[in-house]
């Protein structure tokens, strides 16, 4: 049995960790810690039935307060017999990093797709979907915007500076 107990949190914040939605215990300023009771009272029913492998998932460690409140409540916690997994215990994706690669289309490509998306006679999520079938390239709207509208300009821009020097 895993339970979500969190802090000025969503339940979609808990997706993904495998929780029952009517298993997600979150606080907030207007609860005034009653999801914390609500927690205590779940667990010793748990424990009372003998439910093993009891979890309570958090997804911060100051999710369970400061100082001795902290301390108190994880005692709380673990004197049911529960464990608590924290984002210690979970494996994490690293988040990439750094500029987004700019798709490689070749010129001639982004003529045919801006002909496309400047005419205005296809759908945009269609005219994405043909891109990355046809070139092999995931585009979304943003990129196909600039691809199509600003870099034209820019390059326009450029070609008059050329010309006046």
């Amino acid at each position: 049995m895993r339970i979500a107990y969190g802090v000025n949190r969503h339940e979609k914040d808990f997706d993904g960790l495998d929780i029952d939605p009517e298993m997600i215990a979150i606080d907030n300023k207007d609860t005034l810690e009653n999801e914390r009771k609500v927690l205590g009272t779940w667990l010793r029913e748990f424990q009372r039935r003998g439910t093993e492998n009891v979890v309570v998932v958090i997804l911060h460690d100051g999710d369970l307060g400061r100082g001795a409140g902290a301390a108190q409540f994880r005692k709380m916690i673990t004197d049911t017999g529960a464990t608590i997994e924290g984002p210690k215990d979970r494996p994490t994706v690293p988040k990439k990093r750094g500029r987004r690669v700019e798709p490689h289309l070749t010129e001639e490509q982004e003529e045919k797709v801006c002909a496309l998306w400047n005419g205005g006679g296809v759908k945009q999520a269609t005219l994405i979907a043909r891109v990355k079938k046809e070139y092999g390239v995931e585009l979304n709207r943003d990129q196909l915007n600039y691809i199509c509208k600003r870099k034209p300009k820019q390059r326009a821009e450029a070609a008059k500076r050329k010309a006046k020097k």
